[in-house]
């Protein structure tokens, strides 16, 4: 019966997706927005508007979907002594920890949302090591596989720098500022961007961080925000990398500072 098939999810980056990994298609005939148009047109329309920035690995993904990929690696990911300056290197803890015991990887902590952030920064001809404890390293390697990603090369529980945390700022803090005089840096996507923003902040998606020029010196302070406050600590952790230094987190994101400015 079609009602009995199951249909795999391997990415949790698109219009709509809901948390649940693995569904049926009676499930989907219920609950998916996709089954509620009758009407050809109404249902492009609905397709195509407020689709999210698609994350780089998609590129890649259409090239698997077309071509495959070799047998994986089943093998545990090991500690390894030190990193391989070569590699990327993903931090997986909280951004709690990583706010107050910094490394030079890229801050994507291991929950639900790993798979959403981390395939921004998949380089699938680059190998990755991660920051972590051993059952986070195995779950997060897992995932990736999941989007054609197999070269984990190893991992370490902790990594040490020179600077040990990175600067943040309250929600009344950051309103004292004068936002004429400073640099501000929104990091949320388009559509949230387009939604509300600082008009005198400037926008550069979170995830193309790496690979886009970002519109500040690197010797300005800079003062970043997100909508929560979570892809904000991964933009520390990438503009850090890129070698920004006078970085500053407004703790709690756009959604705080939009309570705090409306009741204070």
């Amino acid at each position: 019966m079609l009602n009995s098939c199951i249909l795999f999810s391997s990415s949790e980056s698109g219009k709509s997706l809901g948390a649940v990994p693995v569904t049926t298609l009676g499930y989907e005939r219920i609950n998916s927005w996709a089954f509620q148009y009758q009407d050809e047109e109404q249902f492009i329309a609905a397709l195509t508007s407020e689709q999210p920035e698609p994350p780089y690995y998609f590129k890649e993904m259409k090239r698997i979907n077309r071509d495959g990929v070799k047998p994986y690696h089943l093998g545990v990911i090991a500690p390894v002594d030190q990193l391989d300056p070569a590699a990327r290197t993903i931090d997986l803890r909280a951004k709690e920890v990583f706010a107050e015991n910094t490394s030079d990887g890229i801050n994507i902590p291991y929950n639900s949302k790993f798979l959403s952030f981390a395939g921004w920064y998949v380089d699938y001809e680059k190998p990755l090591q991660f920051i972590g404890d051993f059952e986070q390293v195995q779950q997060a390697a897992a995932e990736l596989k999941l989007i054609g990603f197999d070269k984990v090369i190893g991992y370490t529980t902790a990594n040490k720098v020179k600077e040990k945390s990175y600067q943040q700022i309250q929600p009344d803090e950051f309103k004292a500022l004068n936002k004429q005089t400073i640099n501000i840096l929104d990091v949320r996507t388009a559509q949230e961007w387009n939604d509300s923003h600082f008009e005198e902040a400037e926008h550069l998606h979170y995830g193309k961080l790496l690979k886009e020029v970002v519109p500040y010196d690197k010797n300005e302070i800079i003062y970043v925000y997100c909508q929560t406050g979570v892809r904000s600590a991964i933009a520390m952790s990438l503009l850090k990398a890129k070698g920004y230094k006078n970085i500053v987190n407004i703790k709690g994101g756009y959604d705080v500072l939009e309570i705090y400015y409306r009741t204070s």
